[in-house]
């Protein structure tokens, strides 16, 4: 058996063996046709079980870290480990294919690989086995943005798009543990994508990759595990401020406190403290229900516009959220009562005022929630007040390689306290 161990490097092994006998027609195609259908993960670190990956220890990294790993330059060094990025927010879930609105796609039943359609689509085709009747290869592309996105500018590679999320696919067995998540079981539903982004957009969510080198020698990085950051169980992977920040800082969506939030002089939504600032895209913030939402229908739009009085978690300063939209967009905002707590993502005024426009909005359980969104805004305060900014290239990076080897145990905590004990 040969292994693919690196660049031009490849392991040989072997396994004892009393007989061996070859297989011909329609026993061959049994044993085939059954071999296509055992792998459960699709990875970049090898012979490793989806399981035995979320078993190992992780270190902690963001999607800019991700996305350099996965354009490394392996003729150099390679990068190999798991990693942990917490803060992620799921931006959009598509089928694998652009005209696809299903969670698969038809793949070969030898090789998995995505079928080509022939003879008017009355035929599917695999480029290397030839014509095949196909089964169904469940995965998905999510597009993810953390608390605050690095661009990354890298010489000789295309600049990254601040404001674009990193996209990546996430196979069956980790599909399928997200949308258990949600109660989501059918993945052949019509309707499951749209369930799905339904249920997670505005969520905060820790994501997991195995990082390693691929069967054909190139760096690969695998998205093996995507869940909410907090659950009935606990917390994971909050955002925590190293005082590194690799490459520059670009917009994002941090967890912040509402005082933070205001306009620059050009427009742009800032997040400000002690006198530092950055540009974001949006702001996550965790209120509390001062009274009941109040709707009204505003003249010549065909919709509600619903006006939500609360209060910030973080500072318990008096707050203005507003949604407006069709009647089915703006429903969880208008089924807010006084005394529930909610987590949004917004965006102020022009000139930097209330009532904060919200994006997207859930209603959260109070404590928990109330808990890890102080926590989160208190370290991105410090985030803002020191970072050691590493410009990003396409060579291997000493500061990269140096995270992979500190890691810890990725498990799911209970917070009794905050930071400044606050029980809440």
């Amino acid at each position: 058996m040969a292994v693919p161990e690196g660049v031009n490097n490849v392991k040989l092994s072997s396994t004892t063996g009393t007989s061996v006998r070859k297989l011909e027609g329609a026993e061959a195609d049994t044993v085939r046709t059954g071999l296509a259908a055992c792998p459960t993960s699709m990875s970049a670190v090898y012979r490793k079980s989806r399981q035995e990956k979320l078993d190992e220890e992780v270190s902690r990294a963001n999607l800019s870290l991700v996305e350099h790993m996965a354009k490394a330059d392996v003729q150099q060094d390679a990068y190999k480990g798991t990693v942990m990025v917490p803060g992620c927010f799921v931006r959009d879930v598509h089928g694998i294919s652009a005209e696809s609105g299903v969670a698969f796609y038809k793949g070969c039943s030898r090789c998995r690989k995505m079928l080509t359609a022939y003879h008017g689509g009355t035929r599917l085709e695999c480029e290397k086995h030839g014509e095949d009747a196909g089964q169904p290869v469940y995965c998905v592309q999510v597009s993810l943005q953390e608390l605050f996105w690095r661009q990354v500018s890298v010489t000789h590679v295309d600049t990254f798009d601040p404001l674009q999320a990193l996209e990546c696919t996430l196979w069956e067995d980790a599909l399928r543990a997200l949308s258990s998540h949600y109660g989501l079981d059918d993945l052949d539903a019509p309707s499951f994508l749209q369930d799905l982004m339904a249920h997670a957009a505005g969520v905060e969510h820790v994501a997991r990759f195995a990082v390693g080198l691929g069967r054909g020698g190139d760096q690969q990085v695998d998205l093996f595990d995507l869940a909410p950051a907090i659950t009935a169980d606990g917390v994971c992977g909050l955002y925590k401020n190293t005082g590194i920040n690799m490459f520059s800082s670009s917009p994002g969506l941090p967890c912040v406190c509402c005082s933070m939030l205001s306009r620059d002089k050009v427009g742009q939504m800032i997040a400000s403290h002690n006198g530092k600032a950055k540009v974001i895209d949006q702001a996550c913030v965790v209120f509390k229900a001062e009274s009941d939402a109040d709707a009204k229908v505003p003249a010549g739009i065909d919709g509600l516009e619903v006006t939500i009085k609360a209060s910030c978690a973080a500072c318990l300063e008096k707050i203005t959220l507003q949604q407006a939209g069709a009647p089915e967009t703006v429903r969880v905002a208008l089924r807010m009562r006084k005394g529930e707590c909610g987590k949004a993502l917004v965006e102020c005024q022009a000139d930097g005022s209330q009532p904060f426009q919200i994006h997207a909005v859930k209603e959260v359980a109070a404590e928990l929630y109330c808990k890890a969104f102080k926590y989160t805004a208190d370290q991105y305060k410090g985030h803002l007040e020191q970072s050691v900014a590493v410009e990003a290239c396409k060579d291997h990076q000493a500061e990269v390689a140096s995270l992979l080897t500190d890691t810890r145990p990725a498990k799911r905590l209970r917070m009794n306290k905050t930071m400044d004990g606050d029980q809440l």
